[in-house]
């Protein structure tokens, strides 16, 4: 059993801090995983008091994936990341972990962090703050879905066309790719067009990268 499991892509990173919390009385571990189904292993071999994880774990992908399968095996998930958007703060905790800190804190205040959380402290500096990243994220989500709405009333087919003018390909590309007449791909786009309010190709591409939208997969 140790006090923290290290989950981190640079080992050396990861074992200067594992080293540096061994200094400070607390036992620390780094996980030796190549992919995400190991680090739940080694968790449950370890059974740390707490997970300390990142969030760009590179070839083992992202680092919120495994924040709930943690979390249901009731470890004490603790995020440690570059990343500095609330947004992204927000979903962590959403997702089960019990706080986020993020690498530009000094060492010295996150070894202090990481011994509160050993002390079942939540690392953030209030509940209140804690509450109000997760209604920035309801927020976020509720302007998300209203950017998003008028994308909702095409068809599969104007989607798929959509997607092909935001990939740069032409009409009669489109006809020929797709084995339909031009009249009909010059159809949906119109459709397109009138459906998202926009008077031309060039500002249904904007509109679609500025809404953040993805065309469905098929």
């Amino acid at each position: 059993m140790v006090d923290v499991l290290i989950v981190d892509d640079h080992p050396v990173l990861a074992e200067s801090f594992a080293a540096m919390l061994r200094g400070s009385g607390v036992e620390a571990r780094v996980a030796d995983a190549d992919r995400p189904g190991e680090v739940l292993e080694q968790a449950r071999e370890h059974a740390p008091e707490v997970v300390l994880l990142d969030l760009d774990l590179g070839g083992l992908g992202d680092g919120r994936d495994l924040i709930a399968p943690l979390a249901d095996d009731e470890q004490f998930v603790v995020v440690l990341t570059a990343v500095t958007d609330p947004i992204v703060h927000a979903e962590c905790l959403e997702a089960g972990a019990h706080g986020v800190l993020t690498k530009d804190t000094p060492l010295e205040a996150l070894v202090e962090a990481v011994q509160d959380a050993l002390e079942g402290e939540r690392p953030l500096a209030s509940e209140a703050r804690r509450q109000q990243l997760l209604g920035d994220l309801l927020a976020h989500r509720r302007e998300q879905a209203g950017r998003l709405a008028a994308f909702e009333r095409l068809t599969p087919s104007e989607a798929r066309t959509l997607a092909a003018l935001i990939d740069g390909r032409s009409a009669e590309e489109m006809s020929q790719d797709w084995y339909v007449a031009i009249t009909t791909v010059r159809s949906h786009i119109r459709s397109v067009l009138r459906k998202l309010d926009v008077g031309s190709q060039l500002a249904a591409v904007a509109k679609a990268r500025q809404a953040g939208w993805q065309a469905p997969t098929e």
